[in-house]
């Protein structure tokens, strides 16, 4: 995964619970039901916000409501707490991940193909071109998904 963006937090056991808490209502464990995330992903088949995993110390969160169908970046959350004494640490990490990366780069080397016949210039302004847009529309997912966690969980 490629990092872009994380937040850290200082929690009591209170918040650190209400968080856990809206993070079960709000997410569908793929770890349970692994084909829920294609359905989810495609159809908006749940009326849940996201798709997610729970880890021993933490959990992540992905594709939310037809990401796939609209073909949107997979722009990953991951949420670690860590105990200290009295208080809890929460870092958010916010990061996208290879295989969405690689998927976008094959629709863009696909695309800028058909340009190949105008010559090597064209070919390559093209690949900029829809390179920067694919950049443009991560960091885009990147504001909703941010939005979307400080809204239904944070």
């Amino acid at each position: 995964m490629i990092k872009l963006k994380s937040e850290n937090y200082q929690l009591d056991l209170h918040a650190a619970q209400q968080i856990k808490d809206k993070v079960t209502e709000e997410t569908c464990k793929t770890n349970v039901n692994p084909q829920l995330i294609f359905k989810q992903s495609y159809t908006g088949y749940t009326v849940k916000t996201f798709v997610g995993n729970w880890t021993p110390n933490g959990f992540w969160l992905s594709k939310y409501r037809k990401q796939l169908f609209q073909l949107r970046p997979d722009v990953i959350a991951k949420f670690r707490f860590e105990q200290e004494a009295d208080k809890i640490h929460l870092s958010l990490r916010y990061s996208i991940g290879f295989s969405s990366v690689f998927t976008g780069l094959v629709i863009i080397l696909l695309f800028s193909t058909a340009f190949l016949s105008l010559g090597a210039t064209a070919y390559l302004v093209v690949l900029v071109a829809m390179t920067a847009l694919y950049v443009l529309l991560a960091f885009v997912e990147l504001g909703r998904l941010e939005q979307a966690v400080k809204d239904k969980i944070l």
